[in-house]
This record gives C-alpha cells, structure tokens and sequence, in this order.
C-alpha cells in the first residue's frame, strides 16, 4: 500500500471520496482539518493506494507535545475497510515513517464496538462522560431520502411537539453571517442552564464560517417574529451529516422551537443527500440516575438508533516515549481544557 498526501488544489477530490465512503464522516473532511489548524494543529490529508485503487484515506492532525515530541489524531478516522486488517497494519508503518517524531497515532474510527481491533492499534484512554475525545457512543438517525417517512419514524411525543411549535407560530429559516452572534449568544445561555463548558467564541466562530464558506453546512434558527429562540448548526459531507451545535433560549422553551429548528436540520441533511445524520454523544443506558439521560431521551425520540464505537485506538509509534506520555496525558488534557476552554456561568 501506498500513501500520498493530499495539496489543497485536490480538495474535492479528497472530499469527495471520503464523503461517498461507508465508513467516513465530516470530521474526516478537509474543512475540519481546516478549523484545527487555526487552533494549533496541522492537518495533513492522505489518500491510500492499493493495486492503483484508492482504498482509503485519513486526515491526520499532528501537534507538538513539550518533552515528547508530536501527536498524531485522526477524528472518526481512518477511512478505511475494519475488515481489511493488513492495510490498517501498513498505515501504521508508513506514518511512523512518514512522521519520525510522532510518539503515537490516535484515532477513533466509525468501528463498531464488537469487531476486533485492527492489529498494532491498542485500547486508547476513554475520556470523561462520552468515552473518548469524540463520543463512542452515539445516536445516528438513518435518512431514508423520504422524508414524510423519516417524519413517521419519530416518537409520537417528538411529532406532537413539533405541531405544537407549528400552532404556537414557530418558523425557521436559515442564518445568514450576521445571524451567528445571536446563535453565540444563544449557546452561552444553553451552556448556562445546563452546566457544560464552552471554547472560546472564537473557535465557534471559526466552525460556522468555514463550513458555511465550503457549503457544508448550515445554520437553522427558529422564533416567532423577528425573535430567534433556538439554532442549530449541522455539517455535511456526502452521505454523512453532524448535528454539530445547538442552542435555546430559556424563556420560550415551551413554544418548542428547538425541535423545529432540529428538525429543519434533519431536513437539510436529507435534501443534500446524507443518509444518516449523527446527533452525536448520549448516556450508554436509559438509566434515569446518568447525567446524561435527558440527552439520550432527546436524541432517540428522532427515530435514531444507538451506535457504540470501538473508542480510540492508539498505535506506539516510540514506544518508551508513548509509554511515558500515556501515564501524563491526563495531566495534558487538563491544562488543554483550561487554555482553551471556559466554563460558563450565570451572570452575577
């Protein structure tokens, strides 16, 4: 097998196979890759050739390390067949060559959690309520391409609030540049009343422009008037689409704008060909006692379906060094989160 790193100038190119490939995802795409490098890392995008056939590919981003030397990580990556064991074996041998001072290779494939893990790749360290850097466990809505029959599937309860919103005056409508601070702002007030942290605006920022700019994605906002109550920013790549973010208000929840608003999103997705549309991380169990079982009951009310994940795979790449950094990464990732992120709190 060979690799071949990607320049910008075959862009769609490389898009365009990831998108169309069974096991790619958004996050594999360019314009991700695109994102974290303005936020210190770099991307690199390979396609993998076999017998002159592209067989698969990955966008690794690489970032330095103090002490250790690099890291290398491939989001909902590689793009590549599980079944095929050999190729996931000789990717690993060409990036250690191809990356002489990287300690490790980590990546969180769309492998599901009963297959084996490819061989050379170990069981990387599950992170926090999610279980991973992405989440491992997550709730995928399958796009039929009909949508009055994908409306048919959702729980009676999510049919009913989405009529409700209906009769209450809701309408969405999609945002254009000027409406992204209002949808910032939206966020904060979201990450307020449930307790979760934020990045900084400016990554957020940077998410919405980027895919906005590539055509990738799209930000919905619903309200009554010329008030807008909720949002949501969903991506896109091909077969494969994301509910990135979300956001509501706090006074007019009852109007049910959030769930027009989703499912505006799931409706874009579908109308640009996607056909599943990832709602991303939920709790493992329908356990009322889990904090994030309300989540999970939001999620599968869309006629969504569960997905568990191997979770990330590491592969040594210098193994004493690798060693070391696994037993320190921790301590990493809490000066990371502090650097980069801020929690949000009500206002005094």
């Amino acid at each position: 097998m060979e690799i071949e790193e990607i320049p910008e100038q075959r862009r769609a190119e490389f898009d365009a196979f990831v998108g169309a490939h069974i096991w790619g995802d958004v996050l594999q795409g360019w314009t991700w890759g695109e994102v974290k490098g303005a936020f210190g890392w770099r991307p690199h995008r390979f396609l993998l050739h076999e017998y002159g056939q592209i067989v698969g590919a990955v966008s690794v981003l690489r970032r330095e390390v103090p002490l250790f030397g690099e890291i290398l990580y491939a989001p909902r990556g590689p793009v590549l067949d599980p079944a095929k064991r050999g190729q996931w074996r000789e990717l690993s041998r060409l990036l250690r060559r191809r990356f002489p001072r990287a300690i490790a290779f980590i990546c969180e494939p769309r492998i599901d959690e009963t297959a084996k893990r490819p061989p050379g790749f170990w069981r990387g360290r599950r992170r926090g309520l999610f279980q991973g850097i992405q989440p491992r466990i997550v709730a995928e809505i399958p796009l039929s391409g009909d949508l009055a029959q994908d409306f048919g599937r959702l729980h009676s309860k999510c049919r009913y609030n989405l009529r409700l919103s209906e009769r209450r005056g809701v309408k969405t409508r999609t945002g254009e540049p000027p409406d992204r601070a209002t949808f910032l702002r939206l966020l904060q007030i979201t990450a307020r009343r449930d307790g979760f942290g934020l990045r900084a605006p400016r990554f957020y920022s940077a998410v919405l422009r980027a895919f906005s700019d590539a055509g990738q994605g799209a930000l919905l906002l619903a309200g009554r008037g010329e008030e807008d109550y909720a949002g949501v920013f969903a991506v896109r790549l091909g077969r494969h689409a994301i509910y990135l973010y979300g956001a509501s208000d706090d006074a007019t929840r009852r109007d049910m704008a959030a769930y027009a608003c989703q499912w505006a999103a799931i409706s874009w997705a579908a109308n640009g060909g996607a056909e599943r549309y990832d709602m991303t991380g939920m709790a493992p169990s329908s356990r009322q006692s889990h904090p994030l079982s309300g989540l999970r009951r939001f999620k599968m009310q869309w006629g969504a379906v569960e997905r568990r994940y191997l979770g990330p795979l590491d592969v040594p790449l210098r193994l004493p060094l690798y060693l070391v950094y696994r037993v320190a990464e921790p301590i990493f990732a809490r000066i990371s989160l502090w650097r980069t992120r801020f929690v949000a709190r009500p206002a005094q």
